[in-house]
């Protein structure tokens, strides 16, 4: 049979051949290595010559390039498999916003990456959860547009590429692919990735203080932009009887009017406006005084078009050519000047506890002011330097700071420059909540926390849906955080809270030092368990369709809380441990302790 020719294929662009997977002879540098049953393949626009090596570590295959010396510009690494018995991806993009929490293989999905935005790394697994193949660079800092996509060459199809692309100025570095084909579920190749490449580039994190592991209040989503001192000076018996030992006031306090532009167009200099706070040092010896602590938000890469510094700061804003934004560039010295400064005054002059850092995931702003030096390019690690100011403006007024970092620049890079990661936003959606607290889970351990995002529901919500919140956050391994104005809440929505807080503040430590174990097969993470062999304890959620028939624990374990948060109702489930095993009945949604 004569083989059908392309008569167009010459005059398909690059793009088009970047987003439909199929191949074409390119003047480039290519290199290609099989290694783990993946062919690997680096593709350079530069001259050189790269050198490849393989190194099997810890379970792990790592293919090294050494890129040449020299100029060096854009370059690919793709790993091809065959798509053999791969049906789900798990991707380091963790949320949701723009449709961007992806779960099937697709046939083609992207996403990008930097040092304060996700992770570069994918896995695909079977229906059953069963790990084909973790992929992802070792480094994490630069910027890297990651895509999935079917290798559309000819038929028949049959490979899946996994593709890095990332732009520097010049090599003389080493780029390393980590490849992780162990057998198990997903997500516990995901948590030895992860601990793999922390251990590899030598990340510490910065551990939290153990007052920041007590429930928090924030003013978000109850208050929105319209708070006074007197509102949260309302809270306060409120939260002190509730044993929430945290407040956090969120976008509203430096504002000239009470709108929600103002977050943005009056960000950069961040002084009180005491209209609303006429005497925010009080109410700090206040909240101090009761036992409790304070935080201030803030967007420390924002210079609005309205703030007092913006004709200061301006020159050093991002300028894509034709406008000069509000987001500072962080390879600017001025701008980590303005940071340090920043953080320093707000935490001496307010007399606070931490502070929650907001919008610190800024990617779709490249910066070509000729006036900036942007040395080889690596926005990743110039941010690393930017984070590196705030961390030590923050700690160096107050050493027990906490530092909140919310999902997605909340990532394995950043953990040595905050000690709180938040889940991303989501008002009334309990199951985000959980995800998110257990998509952090997998590298953020202890001495670093996870704060759930802000309980907010209804004011006619149903109790059990708010229970179900709420102990969704302790069980996915949250600190429980509520955004309620608990002074419009009825007596049965604040035994509810009172209730959970108590059993969480029991249990506190155990939960903290406990390890994430996923259970069920698909992507959404419906079944897990918080498990602390030490402690012989395991806090077990369900969250899925139905309740499942057995849950393996570690054989340490001889306690057991069972979180019925799923669509049944009733049912048994077998919980076994090492050579136990017990069988429980559930009737409805709620929990269970069971003992053996």
């Amino acid at each position: 049979m004569k083989k059908l020719k392309n008569k167009n294929r010459k005059r398909l662009s690059t793009q088009t051949l970047v987003e439909t997977g199929m191949s074409e002879v390119r003047e480039a540098n290519l290199l290609r290595v099989e290694a783990d049953d993946c062919a690997v393949i680096l593709e350079l626009s530069g001259q050189g010559k790269p050198v490849a090596s393989v190194e099997r570590c810890e379970g792990f295959t790592l293919v090294h390039f050494d890129l040449p010396e020299g100029p060096l510009g854009e370059y690919r690494i793709s790993a091809q498999q065959p798509c053999i018995d791969i049906q789900r991806s798990w991707v380091g993009k963790f949320h949701a916003w723009e449709g961007l929490e992806l779960t099937s293989i697709a046939l083609n999905f992207s996403f990008e990456t930097s040092a304060n935005h996700s992770l570069p790394v994918v896995c695909n697994y079977t229906r059953a959860g069963e790990n084909r193949g973790v992929v992802g660079l070792l480094n994490h800092v630069p910027p890297t547009k990651v895509n999935q996509r079917v290798v559309m060459d000819s038929p028949p199809m049959h490979l899946l590429q996994t593709q890095f692309t990332r732009s520097l100025k010049t090599g003389g570095f080493r780029e390393t692919v980590v490849i992780g084909r162990c057998k198990g579920h997903f997500a516990d190749a995901i948590r030895r990735f992860m601990t793999f490449c922390r251990e590899k580039q030598g990340i510490e994190a910065l551990p939290t203080p153990e007052w920041a592991r007590e429930p928090v209040w924030c003013s978000w989503y109850s208050h929105l932009y319209l708070l006074t001192q007197p509102d949260v000076e309302a809270q306060i018996p409120h939260l002190k009887k509730l044993g929430i030992r945290t407040i956090v006031i969120d976008a509203s306090w430096f504002q000239l009017k009470n709108t929600d532009t103002g977050a943005t167009w009056e960000s950069g200099d961040y002084r009180m406006n005491e209209t609303f706070f006429p005497d925010f040092r009080g109410l700090a010896r206040r909240v101090h005084a009761e036992g409790m602590r304070i935080m201030l938000w803030c967007a420390p890469l924002f210079v609005g078009e309205h703030a007092k510094k913006r004709k200061l700061l301006a020159p050093y804003c991002t300028w894509d050519g034709t406008t000069r934004t509000i987001i500072l560039c962080p390879f600017c010295e001025e701008s980590k000047a303005h940071a340090r400064e920043l953080a320093e005054r707000m935490m001496r002059d307010y007399d606070l506890d931490g502070l929650k850092l907001d919008f610190m995931d800024q990617l779709n702003t490249p910066c070509v002011d000729p006036a900036h030096d942007h040395g080889d390019g690596n926005h990743g690690a110039a941010m690393i330097e930017f984070m590196r100011a705030l961390r030590d403006a923050i700690l160096g007024v107050k050493p027990d700071a906490a530092i909140e970092y919310r999902i997605s620049y909340s990532n394995l890079t950043t953990l040595p420059f905050a000690n709180c990661h938040r889940g991303n936003d989501a008002p009334y959606d309990a199951d985000y909540m959980r995800r998110e607290n257990s998509y952090l889970r997998l590298f953020c351990e202890y001495p670093s926390a996870v704060w759930s995002d802000y309980a907010y529901w209804h004011a006619q919500e149903k109790p059990e849906n708010i229970s179900l919140m709420l102990g969704g956050q302790i069980f996915s391994g949250g600190v429980p955080t509520l955004s309620i104005d608990f002074t419009k809440c009825t007596d049965k929505e604040r035994q509810l809270v009172a209730r959970w807080m108590k059993f969480y503040r029991l249990h506190r430590d155990t939960l903290a030092k406990a390890e994430l174990t996923v259970h069920s097969a698909d992507s959404v993470l419906s079944v897990t368990s918080l498990q602390n062999a030490a402690q012989g304890e395991a806090f077990v959620l369900l969250a899925g369709q139905h309740i499942p028939e057995t849950i393996a624990l570690k054989p340490k374990i001889r306690r057991a809380w069972i979180l019925n948060a799923s669509a049944q109702k009733a049912g048994h489930v077998t919980l076994t441990a090492g050579k136990a095993s017990t069988r429980i009945q559930l009737a409805g949604s709620g929990l269970v302790a069971v003992a053996w």
